[in-house]
C-alpha cells in the first residue's frame, strides 16, 4: 500500500520554496526601483503605482457631491440673504416720503390729458 503521510510534503513543500523565493526577489526589486533616484525609475514607479492602487473614484464621489451641495447652498442663503436686503431698502424708500420719488411717481401717475399742463 502508499503510504499517503509522506506523499503530501512532496509537491508543496518545493512550491513553497519557489513561491517564498518569488515574493523574495519581487520585494526586493522593489526595494531598489524605490531607491533609485533616475527620471526613468520614476516613470516606472509611477507607471506601477497607476497599476497596483486602485481607481478611487467611486469613493471619492460621494464626498465630492456633498462638498458641491454645501456650496450650492451657501451660494443660495448669500442670494437669499441679498434679496432680503435689497427688499428692505425697496420697502423702506417706499415709506419713506423722498422728494425725488413723489415728483417721479407723481409723473407717472398723471393722466395724459394732464401732461401737457406740467412744464
Amino acid at each position: 500500500m502508499i503510504d499517503k503521510k509522506h506523499d503530501d510534503g512532496k509537491f508543496i513543500r518545493p512550491l513553497a520554496f519557489i513561491g517564498i523565493a518569488a515574493i523574495i526577489i519581487i520585494s526586493f526589486s522593489f526595494f531598489i526601483l524605490w531607491r533609485i533616484d533616475n527620471p526613468r525609475a520614476e516613470l516606472i514607479r509611477i507607471a506601477v503605482i497607476d497599476k497596483i492602487v486602485p481607481n478611487l473614484d467611486w469613493a471619492i464621489t460621494p464626498a465630492t457631491k456633498v462638498s458641491q451641495m454645501a456650496q450650492n447652498f451657501q451660494n443660495y442663503k448669500r442670494l437669499y440673504d441679498q434679496n432680503q436686503e435689497l427688499r428692505n431698502e425697496l420697502q423702506k424708500m417706499s415709506d419713506s416720503p423722498h422728494p425725488q420719488a413723489s415728483v417721479t411717481f407723481g409723473l407717472r401717475n398723471l393722466k395724459p390729458d394732464s401732461r401737457s399742463d406740467v412744464s
